[in-house]
């Protein structure tokens, strides 16, 4: 028997319930594929990034087949791990479509099933990432919890997943993570050291280092540029 997928529901081990018909016009990436890993559906945006002409020719491709050897069976081996597993993961992922060019994505991957609970594969939504958009994302995800009662989006969890990606694109170190998160949640420069234990001139020292990979020339640039982190608490 021939599923209708487009009107599919789609159940996580949480209980909690989501038809993918209002994510196909979300900004962000939106896909779904089989127990053997062929995609079975995208939305517009993610045949687009992956340079194809409409979703239609995204149907049928596996991830071998827009993606390097190498990026492709670490994104392989997750997708299936969560089709055994049952279990939604939220995780950073680095692309190298073939077609298009190369981004960091946060991505929300979950188990696909039918009404009846039978796994029939898996959903996965995606957001490229990068320092123009981070507030644009959290706002994203945050609208997808209310629109589909779907909760299980940690913000503590795109906090961490942010300070990585901050350390992926701008080479800070975890301490200078800390403090940026700090600078972000409004903590002046000597409350961040009695909480990190170091001297108040070793926390300016590394906001300095801070400004400078991050092309600030302000502490209040700073804080405007990175105020996802406020965001997202």
């Amino acid at each position: 028997m021939k599923i209708k997928y487009k009107n599919i529901l789609v159940k996580s081990k949480t209980k909690y319930n989501i038809n993918i018909d209002p994510l196909l016009h979300i900004p962000a990436n939106v896909y779904w594929k089989d127990l053997n890993g062929i995609y079975l559906g995208c939305n517009e945006q993610n045949a687009s990034d992956t340079g194809l002409s409409n979703s239609k020719d995204y149907v049928g491709l596996s991830i071998y087949d827009i993606s390097k050897p190498d990026t492709a069976k670490i994104i392989d081996n997750t997708d299936r791990r969560i089709m055994v597993t049952g279990r939604t993961e939220c995780t950073l992922e680095y692309s190298d479509a073939l077609l298009t060019k190369e981004g960091v994505y946060f991505s929300l991957k979950m188990p696909l099933y039918t009404v009846n609970n039978l796994t029939v594969g898996m959903l996965g939504i995606s957001f490229r990432l990068n320092e123009n958009n981070l507030i644009t994302t959290a706002e994203a995800l945050k609208n997808i919890q209310i629109t589909s009662g779907l909760s299980i989006i940690s913000d503590t969890f795109f906090r961490i997943s942010a300070a990585k990606y901050l350390l992926h694109q701008a080479g800070l170190s975890p301490k200078e993570t800390k403090i940026l998160f700090g600078l972000c949640e409004g903590k002046s420069a000597k409350e961040i050291a009695k909480i990190l234990n170091i001297s108040y001139r070793t926390v300016e020292t590394h906001i300095e280092h801070i400004k400078l990979k991050t092309n600030c020339n302000t502490k209040y640039q700073l804080i405007d540029k990175f105020s996802i982190l406020k965001i997202v608490t």
